[in-house]
């Protein structure tokens, strides 16, 4: 029964409002304003049959040929019986603000009473800008032109809100809505730009800390003298290694050598049964000591030899740690040195 009522309001409003001077804009061409009396009557025609989709599409592309706030209450119903409750909301509450004193009666309590059941679906967040040639985006759609304290209407939950200005100053922020609850959001752009403006001038900084960082410092004359040291001690290492490993390269070839001597001795006094013979045995027996003896203090030379050979090349592996070869020594003239790829910056900043 309401909703008939409602209807009958609205086809009456409606009417009225073709009847009325708001197709007759002196500013709109005939074919604008003709353009957008037909799809005003299309969407009167739709929503009476309760096809409030097409009907909003038909209102909509009125609206854009013709804009008036009276438009927007036939907007505000449909958002609002298609359950998009904040689109009805913003609709209805600029239709209110515009045109509550121009409207009948029954159209602005209808209006307000829809508004109030929006009111409690939805949440409400209003901005104070200081700029109003800020384009706000809410999660993925943007408005335009809102002056301060203009607000919107949204769904309860969480939203992302950006807004920037065609000169480069972005504000962000997220906010949080429960039904019911209105919230008021302060874009402040020239506090955004002062912050922007402090950014950059401490990168500014950083880079020229950076700068300063690479200009190379007079060489550690104490360091040096320690480097000049660790590189003697190399190279002496170095040469005592090379030449203790020939060392016992060559015992370990003589000692390999008398063993195969003292091997040979044995063969041939056993084939020449030497030990029936004493003068021969003990020529046998002389030699092989001598080559035994000989033999044995050459593997101990070479032993030795070895393990000082790897000492060596330890205390050269140290040795070359401390010099640091790979590292470049710094020159005092480098200290001197300036990039002139990079100049000065200067930032002033006006509060």
């Amino acid at each position: 029964m309401k909703k008939n009522k409602i209807l009958l309001i609205y086809i009456f409003f409606s009417f009225s409002m073709l009847a009325g001077k708001i197709f007759c804009d002196e500013n709109k061409t005939e074919d604008e304003k003709e353009k957008a009396k037909i799809f005003f009557q299309k969407g009167v025609e739709f929503f009476k049959t309760g096809n409030y989709k097409e009907a909003l599409e038909n209102f909509n592309a009125a609206y854009q040929a013709k804009p008036h706030a009276r438009i927007k209450f036939n907007i505000g119903i449909c958002h609002y019986y298609l359950g998009d409750f904040p689109e009805a909301g913003n609709a209805l509450r600029l239709f209110l603000s515009k045109e509550s004193k121009n409207s009948p009666q029954d159209v602005v309590r209808e209006a307000e009473e829809k508004l109030k059941d929006v009111e409690n679906k939805t949440g409400y967040i209003e901005f104070q800008i200081s700029r109003t040639d800020a384009v706000i985006t809410i999660d993925d759609k943007s408005y335009k032109g809102l002056t301060s304290e203009e607000g919107l209407y949204l769904e309860k939950g969480s939203h992302r809100i950006v807004a920037k200005t065609p000169d480069g100053a972005k504000w962000e922020g997220n906010v949080e809505l429960k039904a019911g609850e209105k919230k008021i959001i302060s874009v402040n752009f020239v506090q955004v730009q002062l912050e922007k403006e402090v950014s950059e001038k401490t990168k500014i900084e950083a880079e020229q800390e950076k700068i300063e960082e690479k200009k190379i410092k007079p060489p550690d004359r104490s360091y040096s003298i320690k480097n000049k040291k660790a590189k003697t001690s190399f190279y002496a290492f170095l040469a005592l290694t090379a030449i203790s490993a020939i060392g016992g390269t060559v015992a370990g070839a003589i000692a390999m050598q008398k063993s195969n001597e003292v091997n040979d001795l044995d063969s041939d006094c056993k084939e020449n049964n030497c030990q029936s013979i004493e003068s021969a045995f003990n020529e046998y027996k002389q030699k092989r000591e001598d080559a035994y003896n000989t033999g044995e203090n050459a593997g101990n030379a070479s032993t030795g030899l070895w393990i000082a050979t790897g000492a060596f090349g330890i205390s050269s592996i140290v040795s070359l740690i401390f010099w640091k070869p790979w590292k470049k020594e710094a020159k005092l003239s480098d200290s001197l040195k300036i990039n002139p790829s990079i100049g000065s910056v200067s930032l002033s900043l006006n509060f």
